[in-house]
């Protein structure tokens, strides 16, 4: 259902554009999505693209399309470097943060260079990117529409470590920090973007600890694979049996 909305809402930006004129777009998951005083504000595209106008106006902002996903559309496929910022005002003051090649560091600042997606809108009307940690990772690239699920977790190591969030790697990826849920005390979640198979493995706050394949061990392993619930909106993750035990989805 996610899926097919966002299609949809994707598909309305290309046709305001109009025949005469091919519509570009990159779409973005945020960046900033689990930044409290950034998550809320929509991004903007700076560079000679938009003639480095800082202002925000319907010519250098993003359209948001839901569920944390922003849309851009360029008049054509070479529109050159750029990076995405968030630019807002709390208590009058100018918060300036950039997202660029390499993503950002722990102080919210731009690492890289410019952003450069000439060579995929060549090939490609939609150009998906997606931060790898989805919390200010470098950007994935992707041309085709990419998987999306939410994750709930249960976390077997929350009596060791109250209230620490644990980790979650898919595929070969990077770890992603798990954040609170609404849930309840011991659940975590994070929505999982862009992955093929869908290969889970967990990893408690301090790193010494991890969930896979066969259960609880001291270093990482095999994932377990969940392709059987992929197309569910929400997984919740837990173990068959505790303290060891495999973990399974529903």
């Amino acid at each position: 259902m996610r899926r097919g909305r966002l299609v949809m809402a994707i598909l309305g930006l290309m046709m305001m554009v109009g025949a005469a004129q091919a519509a570009k777009v990159l779409v973005v998951f945020n960046p900033w999505y689990n930044v409290p005083e950034m998550k809320n504000v929509t991004p903007q595209l700076w560079g000679g693209v938009v003639n480095w106008t800082k202002d925000a106006s319907p010519s250098n902002q993003f359209v948001p399309l839901g569920n944390n996903w922003f849309a851009f559309n360029f008049a054509n496929e070479t529109p050159g470097g750029f990076t995405v910022l968030n630019r807002s005002f709390p208590e009058g003051v100018e918060l300036w943060r950039e997202y660029k090649s390499l993503g950002y560091d722990t102080g919210y600042a731009g690492v890289g260079t410019e952003i450069n997606i000439d060579s995929y809108l060549a090939t490609s009307d939609t150009v998906w990117m997606v931060p790898d940690p989805l919390d200010g990772g470098a950007p994935r690239f992707l041309t085709s529409h990419p998987k999306q699920i939410q994750l709930q977790f249960w976390n077997p190591w929350e009596s060791d470590f109250p209230n620490k969030a644990p980790s979650v790697r898919v595929g070969t990826g990077a770890w992603s920090e798990l954040v609170s849920s609404s849930a309840g005390a011991g659940w975590y979640g994070l929505p999982l973007v862009g992955f093929t198979n869908l290969d889970l493995q967990f990893r408690s706050a301090n790193g010494a600890r991890f969930l896979g394949a066969t259960g609880i061990s001291a270093a990482a392993g095999t994932a377990v694979r969940f392709d059987s619930v992929s197309t569910f909106d929400t997984i919740w993750v837990h173990q068959v049996t505790e303290p060891a035990g495999k973990p399974v989805a529903q």
